[in-house]
């Protein structure tokens, strides 16, 4: 098997579960605002000359959007099928 077909299928199962475009638009904006959120908060405290800074905030907004959206989208969709500890982020 060609080495691109084999990136290709890796790629195409890793976002399987993203039916069509309006969720792949969904997960997008929700990265994205929480890119621009966090780098607001990040320019605040860079104006300030605090330790952590524009990118520091950028990147750990973007890092925590993923798992935040997953809690809440899991949480949504297995409502009354099955309880789960507060604060786990393993289904």
């Amino acid at each position: 098997m060609n080495w691109w077909v084999q990136v290709y299928t890796a790629v195409q199962n890793e976002f399987s579960d993203l039916l069509d475009a309006t969720q792949l638009t969904q997960v997008c904006v929700r990265l994205f605002i929480a890119v621009l959120l966090g780098g607001l908060l990040g320019y605040d405290r860079e104006k300030n000359e605090s330790a952590a800074g524009l990118r520091t905030h950028m990147m750990v907004a973007l890092g925590a959007a993923p798992v935040s959206s997953r809690e809440l989208v899991s949480r949504l969709v297995a409502a009354g099928l099955r309880r789960r500890k507060p604060g786990s982020t393993r289904g």
